[in-house]
């Protein structure tokens, strides 16, 4: 048994996969390195420029694709499911920061959607339900979604609001951004 162990642990220790770990663990983190892991604004202006289909970033609708596809397949989204992600035209996509003080909106011309992103805050003074009513009624005619972005994915803390409002966290971005650059 003692010499399985050793076999095993001979193994693990002579995995290349466990030197990707390392590595993967020491990535730099930009909002770290420009000192504004904390900087709400920039998180979301740095997502408003990965969203954006014509910003400098040569990734077209790819980061938006991949990121409204997990969106689209949330239960809360019933006008819209990951597989027909394909059926929208999403370069005349336009992002929007800090509209009515949501924090990022993506309008096309069948849907809208608001995302309140909290990095180093929380929700407050009812936030989630006044941009629930600026959409619904600056956009009448269009079919909406909801997202409340967190570092850990939190829930809103109301219960309507946690009923609407999709809850997602940075992992996913960091995933979608691994994802649309290799």
């Amino acid at each position: 048994m003692r010499d399985n162990l050793k076999i095993e642990l001979s193994n693990l220790v002579k995995d290349p996969k466990l030197e990707e770990l390392s590595l993967t663990l020491h990535t730099p983190n930009f909002f770290s390195i420009l000192d504004v892991t904390k900087s709400e604004i920039r998180h979301s202006n740095f997502l408003a420029w990965l969203m954006s289909p014509n910003e400098s970033h040569n990734l077209n609708t790819i980061f938006l694709k991949w990121f409204l596809k997990d969106i689209f397949s949330s239960e809360k989204i019933e006008w819209a499911n990951e597989f027909s992600i394909d059926s929208f035209n999403l370069h005349n996509i336009k992002v929007y920061r800090e509209w009515q003080n949501i924090d990022l909106v993506i309008v096309h011309e069948e849907f809208v959607i608001a995302i309140e992103n909290k990095v180093d805050s929380s929700e407050h003074s009812r936030q989630l339900k006044r941009y629930t009513d600026v959409v619904n009624e600056s956009f009448p005619n269009l079919k909406k979604a909801f997202v409340f972005l967190t570092i850990d994915g939190l829930n809103p803390k109301d219960e309507t609001d946690a009923n609407q409002y999709i809850s997602i966290n940075y992992g996913l971005i960091k995933s979608l951004i691994t994802l649309v650059i290799t």
